[in-house]
């Protein structure tokens, strides 16, 4: 479908950068916002620029129990000069939804993230630090409490390297800095140096370098990422031949 539009990109691989426009919105869609890319428009094509937009739908916990709200899911990616950029975001609530319990709402949770733990790993194999650095800004955006609302990716896809931008509301603070907050931003960016990989995090405008752990591999693997969010869940009894 895009490979005319691919070989107009120099020095980018088609098959690669058709296989990242595939994976990369749906593991945002489905790690980051909790939801489900439905519909996908090519509104653009040109000689080295295209644009793509996406629109489905997610979901965001209420501070009341055991209630969520249902929101319209959309998002835009364009490409110019090798430049990727993304903004996806959740945007009008369309109803709220009761469940009958907190493990029935986990339940769900549970089974959307891990049809994003998919997405992530496919995306690891075309760029393992992309994956990495999505999977660093879920964790952190829970351990905070911020219900993630928007994304905004900027990626070079011949070098690798990107900024990741997210925003949410903090719908259960975790910590006393963040109890009088609405809303909170993390920003995260890659560099590439003679010594490797540098990853650099920050909720302000400081950035505070992570500590890479030789072989992030690991991290990206489907039985680790669902036992974690099993326990995240408090759903160490769930069967996965449930899903």
């Amino acid at each position: 479908m895009l490979e005319d539009g691919q070989s107009r990109f120099r020095d980018i691989d088609n098959k690669r950068l058709d296989e990242i426009l595939y994976y990369l919105p749906r593991a945002v869609a489905t790690y980051l916002l909790d939801g489900e890319i439905k519909k996908v428009n090519i509104v653009d094509q040109g000689p080295s620029s295209m644009i793509i937009e996406y629109k489905g739908m997610a979901y965001s916990p209420l501070e009341r129990e055991n209630m969520e709200e249902k929101r319209n899911l959309e998002g835009k990616l364009t490409i110019e000069g090798g430049i990727l950029h993304l903004k996806i975001k959740k945007s009008r609530v369309k109803y709220k939804k009761a469940y009958n319990s907190e493990e029935e709402m986990n339940n769900n949770r549970l089974k959307r993230k891990e049809i994003g733990i998919y997405y992530l790993e496919e995306l690891g194999k075309r760029d393992r630090m992309l994956s990495y650095g999505i999977l660093i800004l879920e964790e952190r955006a829970y351990l905070k409490g911020i219900d993630i609302r928007r994304v905004d990716i900027y990626y070079n896809i011949s070098t690798g390297e990107y900024k990741i931008r997210i925003c949410g509301k903090i719908v259960n603070p975790k910590s006393e800095d963040d109890i009088f907050k609405m809303e909170n931003c993390i920003y995260l960016k890659n560099e590439k140096t003679k010594n490797g990989i540098k990853l650099y995090i920050s909720s302000h405008s400081k950035d505070y370098p992570i500590k890479l752990r030789g072989n992030e591999d690991y991290l990206i693997d489907e039985r680790l990422l669902s036992r974690i969010l099993k326990s995240r869940y408090g759903l160490s009894e769930y069967k996965k031949e449930n899903k």
